[in-house]
């Protein structure tokens, strides 16, 4: 059985597909609420932004937190 990422362990590729997703749903959408985090497919670094705190994921998504991300830029 694959060992699931933690935090710790989440590669820098990941978290900057997590930080460009988030940054793009920004610039489209503004900052109207605050979301819980962006789900990132581990082998096509594609994803989305959640906002709900216990997402349902498919077994290669990975969930980065909102603070976790790297760099949080406010429009």
């Amino acid at each position: 059985m694959p060992v699931l990422p933690t935090m710790e362990t989440v590669d820098t590729p990941l978290l900057a597909a997590a930080q460009s997703i988030y940054n793009l749903y920004q610039q489209v959408h503004g900052a109207k609420a605050l979301p819980a985090g962006v789900a990132v497919n581990r082998q096509t670094l594609r994803g989305y932004v959640l906002f709900t705190s216990q997402p349902v994921l498919l077994p290669q998504e990975c969930f980065i937190p909102y603070d976790r991300l790297p760099e949080v830029t406010r429009l």
